[in-house]
């Protein structure tokens, strides 16, 4: 039965979601074109130029994307239907301007099939079919910008895309914590702590106590996590101009990063610097 998402294409079981540690087979170049619409998406999520490189070929799932979050619009926390990552597959900007934010990879699991074996390399499909390969490339081309009226390049990738290609996730909808569990993300443990750090957290956006709760928050995050709470305060007033050190580092050195409130005192109120 083919799914409802699914709604042009290779037909992939609705119920099927690889979970973390489980061996995948990324499509063949005409088995992807299949799943894609006019603009080169699966439900508004770009198959990128960039990942032409891997299909046919197997990968580890290494995380579930079943949330993320959207940077470009900042419109917080962001629920993501049947994706996965897989390995450490990064963006290497090749076909969007030589970006170089190495952003991790998105993959439909419309784009995917259960491998054969667990073994990291060249699958059994059609990639070698030179003109599916060509017909694909040629459409991702196509779709991955358009230059405006002032002659400036407007690209068009997964990282752009997140608003479009994802529904809202309150910070209150406790099904993303189950699903952290059943797909492999985190044990239980850390489901739990997480789910009262995150209550502890969120009790600031009461009317009083605000002092309080970042108090205990900050000492409930030390007890579960070995470690400080890892929100900062930038120090730096609105206005001035943050701190531009140059220490002369050399690709080979030892470093050692900064405490919490060292880097603090290098930042303003946005915890930006420059």
């Amino acid at each position: 039965m083919q799914s409802p998402e699914h709604k042009t294409g290779f037909p992939v079981p609705a119920n099927w979601h690889p979970k973390v540690g489980d061996w995948v087979e990324i499509q063949s170049a005409d088995e992807i074109l299949k799943t894609l619409d006019s603009h080169g998406d699966t439900n508004h999520m770009p198959f990128m130029p960039e990942m032409l490189q891997f299909a046919g070929r197997r990968f580890q799932v290494s995380a579930s994307a079943h949330k993320t979050c959207d940077t470009a619009n900042r419109t917080g926390g962001r629920q993501l239907k049947r994706a996965v990552h897989l390995g450490n597959l990064r963006c290497d900007g090749s076909a969007h301007g030589g970006c170089q934010a190495e952003c991790l990879l998105f993959w439909k699991t419309q784009w995917l099939k259960p491998a054969s074996t667990d073994v990291d390399g060249p699958g059994n499909s059609s990639i070698e079919q030179k003109a599916e390969a060509t017909m694909l490339a040629n459409k991702l081309a196509d779709n991955v910008g358009a230059v405006e009226a002032n002659g400036v390049m407007r690209y068009r990738c997964q990282a752009l895309q997140l608003f479009a290609a994802t529904e809202p996730l309150a910070w209150w909808d406790v099904r993303q914590y189950w699903q952290d569990y059943r797909s492999g993300n985190a044990s239980a443990g850390h489901v739990l702590s997480t789910l009262l750090l995150s209550w502890v957290f969120n009790m600031r956006r009461l009317p009083v106590g605000y002092r309080a709760w970042v108090w205990l928050y900050g000492r409930v995050h030390q007890w579960l996590r070995g470690q400080p709470d890892p929100h900062m305060k930038g120090q730096i007033p609105a206005g001035q101009t943050t701190p531009d050190e140059r220490s002369g580092l050399q690709v080979g050195d030892l470093v050692e990063i900064r405490s919490k409130a060292e880097i603090e005192a290098t930042v303003n109120a946005m915890k930006r610097n420059r």
